[in-house]
């Protein structure tokens, strides 16, 4: 009787307790919270004073703001912060204010929040307290919040992962129990719950791996104690700004992880959130610091170094110590010594010193926000193109001004003395030396060092072309970096390897002069960036605009995956095949994102002209032209050139104040001319947008060779095909049918958009309108001229015996002057050193020249099979250059 009575009544409270758990499960209590639970907003005026010194200048970006908008407005926000923090928590507060967002209630607690209540608030529950109803007021729950109507404010929450302890007793409810309580509570809930991972970045310092004294009286920066928070909140509450993860949709979360056990998915799911903080931070700042000899040792410990050594040492004669010993003057010699302070230092002299040279930086922030989840995906190279010494700064102060950790770059040894050496070091610079060819200790010690930095995370920074570009255009790609950290990748030391192709694009260049004297054949003169800014027409002289583009990262996992390849079972000649194809890639996507300039574009057109002076309205109706096909290739332009007019004239004046271009003044306008000899300095800046034209400017030519405006499609492509094997060591071409390819893009924009050339069901390829590609032709006639005086040179030089090659170099620019003075060669621009040595090494390429080296240098002799090649060459040059159209 007695059980029938028990299940009698046990009877009411099962069904009650099967409705509870079907509509939220295991209600709970937060503990110790009584009423200081909820945020509020009756701050009196000397905190509201304290707000908005201290708080008002901690960034939160607009994409932040917005983001916190929308996940109120479509479900129930959980503010997710690493420890229990009162000052994050009145932070938090204050923000809610700010952004008209819902106000949050306490998760799991918080101490001493209870002082900063309003005082009627306070008195009321100290009554409540003695009267006995303080159960009655305690912590409410998360359905409480959920089913209490006209209350906005209990709409969020907050989550502390760290709960907060005193002397070693629990005090608040643990993260753990409180996720528990979401997850049954999302069960039972239509709309969606969403945990934002937020915390407070304290300046843009990474952590350090070791405690200071600091660190261990007051708490680290990343766990601050109440007096550290103070301090710091002092020292950096103007350079901080606010961190938030990637946000956790419940709703989906438990969708993807409903086969696991609800234990294990609440661990996945904490550790899921402490990775996200972590993350958005290191995002930011980079990965900890070592000190500078952990990364020396872990270098010289490598077991791929010791035994380097150790074969070097039994080859050579000398003992293992020894070896050893070398090996570490070269890791002192590489190795970085970051330090923050020395990127704040930079910050502050380059601000002043962009300021007084340029316009301002034009920054592709879209392709900016790719970079920054690249960073968060893997680690991630920036491979910029070079063509100012300024390079090794401008992509530095970009990324720190926009929340992202600067680079470590790869710079030149011969930019290591003191004290610019010590100053790029540790901002993060290191050093390699110009070639390692031959250097086994020296090149294992650099590839140890390289996979340190990709195991540690950090951003690296190489230039592919290897050294900067003297004419404009990007320079053949080496290879050796990127094969390196390939290697590093293929061993797994990386989960994956982000490649970022960037243009960086100067209206006008420092270098100028300089650059124009070695074009010419002058001796390279040694320069650095203090020694520019030593100069004092540099820093009174405005020099445009920077324009800093992003090309989308390319993911060397996904590039893999894509061609079925794996880099640990890949063969030599393989493997170096793709690597080519990589910087290729890299290369491409590099010109690509090149902006045109009205610099560059008015130095086109100027260089194009075939009279010696030119009108405003002139080159402004060429360049309209350029400019439509850039459009129509979807370049990126600057902005200025939206009125292409007012560009023009403003690029025009500019040259004029360089004297570069004279003005003459006319009754029908001004007349612009420009001096042969300043040809060269223009060239640069045609030469930063040719290769838009490029495919248009060689098919141009083909019909020029052959003085028709008919030609079979097969021959077209064949003399296409010579053009491009002449010129393969000047443009870049695409490894796989670079004739078919040029023929394509021609094809979709000469034939099928604009209506230029026609196709006829016979193959035959028919110009219907001439001057378009008459005027494009002409952009190639300075290298045409140049690989002229080329093969005219070396037939005369080479003919009869061997050459030192620095001699033959010689030889070939006085060849060049002549043919200049003959009237042979019309443009000045086409004696340029750059270009004969580019066409040196089409020739040994080729097999028409043999280059021997010697212990000075190289000796270069003609062979006998090649004579018959260049001779075609020369030939077909000749029948463009000097037919009756040119």
């Amino acid at each position: 009787m007695r059980l029938v009575e028990r299940k009698e009544e046990e009877k009411p409270a099962r069904p009650r307790r099967r409705r509870v758990v079907r509509r939220l499960p295991r209600q709970r209590k937060m503990r110790d919270l009584g009423p200081w639970r909820e945020m509020h907003n009756r701050y009196g005026l000397l905190l509201k004073g304290f707000f908005r010194r201290f708080f008002k200048p901690i960034r939160l970006s607009p994409w932040q703001e917005s983001r916190l908008k929308e996940l109120n407005e479509a479900g129930h926000v959980i503010y997710v912060m690493e420890r229990a923090s009162l000052l994050y928590y009145l932070f938090l507060n204050y923000t809610c204010l700010r952004l008209k967002l819902p106000l949050a209630s306490y998760g799991n607690g918080i101490p001493s929040f209870f002082l900063f209540q309003p005082m009627g608030k306070v008195l009321r529950a100290l009554l409540a307290k003695i009267r006995g109803r303080a159960e009655a007021e305690g912590g409410a729950t998360v359905q409480e919040s959920e089913e209490a109507e006209g209350a906005p404010s209990h709409r969020s929450m907050v989550l502390f992962l760290r709960r907060y302890q005193r002397f070693g007793s629990r005090r608040y409810t643990d993260a753990k129990e409180f996720l528990e309580e979401l997850v049954h509570f999302q069960a039972g809930c239509r709309r969606p719950v969403y945990l934002v991972p937020m915390g407070i970045l304290w300046g843009k310092g990474p952590d350090k791996v070791h405690k200071g004294i600091l660190d261990v009286l007051l708490g680290r920066k990343d766990a601050p104690g109440r007096i550290r928070q103070i301090l710091v909140l002092l020292r950096y509450s103007r350079h901080s700004m606010v961190t938030m993860g990637q946000v956790m949709d419940l709703q989906a979360y438990r969708k993807e992880n409903i086969h696991l056990e609800q234990d294990l998915m609440l661990k996945k799911m904490r550790w899921s959130l402490h990775r996200e903080l972590d993350l958005a931070k290191t995002s930011i700042t980079g990965p900890r610091i070592k000190p500078r000899k952990y990364t020396l040792e872990s270098i010289l410990s490598s077991r791929t170094l010791r035994d380097q050594a150790r074969e070097i040492a039994r080859s050579e004669g000398k003992s293992f110590e020894k070896v050893m010993k070398q090996a570490e003057k070269y890791a002192d010699e590489i190795a970085a010594d970051y330090r923050i302070t020395y990127i704040e230092f930079l910050n502050l002299l380059l601000t002043w010193v962009w300021n007084n040279i340029y316009s301002g930086f034009s920054v592709d922030m879209k392709g900016l926000e790719r970079v920054k989840a690249a960073v968060r995906k893997g680690s991630v190279i920036l491979m910029p193109s070079h063509k100012s010494h300024l390079d090794y700064l401008v992509l530095s102060y970009v990324f720190y001004h926009n929340d992202l950790p600067p680079p470590h770059i790869a710079a030149g040894v011969n930019l290591s003395f003191w004290p610019l050496g010590h100053i790029f070091r540790r901002a993060g610079a290191f050093f390699i030396r110009r070639t390692i060819r031959g250097q086994k200790l020296y090149a294992t010690v650099f590839s140890t060092y390289l996979r340190n930095l990709l195991r540690e995370g950090y951003v690296q920074e190489f230039f592919l072309e290897g050294t900067r570009s003297r004419t404009g255009k990007l320079l053949q790609p080496k290879l050796g970096m990127l094969s390196m950290e390939l290697d590093a990748f293929g061993e797994g030391v990386s989960e994956d390897l982000q490649l970022v192709p960037i243009s960086i694009t100067y209206e006008k260049i420092v270098e100028e002069s300089s650059h124009t004297k070695e074009l010419g054949g002058g001796k390279k003169k040694k320069e650095g960036f203090l020694g520019l800014l030593k100069t004092p027409q540099v820093l009174k002289k405005k020099y445009g605009r920077v324009y800093i583009q992003f090309a989308p990262p390319l993911s060397i996992r996904d590039y893999l995956k894509a061609k079925k390849s794996d880099l640990a079972g890949m063969g030599g000649a393989r493997r170096r095949g793709m690597v080519e194809d990589l910087a290729l890639r890299v290369s491409y996507s590099i010109n690509e994102v090149t902006t045109v300039t009205p610099s560059a574009l008015a130095a086109t057109v100027l260089l194009n002209h075939p009279k010696r002076g030119i009108t405003l309205s002139e080159l402004t109706r060429h360049a309209s032209f350029l400019l439509r096909l850039l459009q129509d290739l979807e370049a990126r332009r600057s902005l200025i050139l939206k009125n292409l007019p007012w560009a023009m004239e403003e690029s025009l004046q500019g040259f004029v104040g360089d004297k570069i271009v004279q003005r003459w003044d006319d009754p029908d306008g001004p007349i612009y001319t420009l001096e042969d000899n300043k040809r060269i300095v223009l060239d640069y800046y045609k030469n930063n947008i040719l290769h838009f034209f490029l495919p248009f400017a060689l098919a141009g030519n083909v019909f020029r060779l052959y003085r028709t405006d008919r030609l079979q499609e097969a021959r077209f492509l064949s003399s296409l095909g010579v053009f491009v094997e002449l010129f393969s060591r000047e443009f870049l071409f695409p490894r796989e049918d670079p004739v078919g390819s040029l023929w394509s893009i021609v094809r979709d924009h000469f034939s099928e958009r604009r209506n230029y050339l026609e196709r006829d069901e016979q193959n035959e390829i028919r110009v219907r309108e001439p001057l378009p590609l008459n005027y494009l032709s002409r952009l190639l006639m300075n290298y045409f001229e140049s690989y002229y005086i080329f093969l005219t040179a070396a037939e005369r030089i080479l003919g009869s015996e061997e050459c030192e090659e620095k001699d033959f170099y010689n030889q070939v620019l006085r060849w060049g002057d002549g043919l200049y003075r003959k009237g042979d060669v019309l443009r000045r621009e086409a004696r340029s050193s750059p270009l004969f040595r580019n066409a040196l090494a089409c020739m040994v390429a080729q097999g028409c020249i043999r280059r021997t080296k010697t212990k000075g240098g190289a000796v270069l002799c003609l062979e006998g099979a090649g004579r018959e090649k260049m001779g075609i060459y020369k030939r077909t040059l000749s029948q463009i250059l000097f037919s009756e159209e040119s």
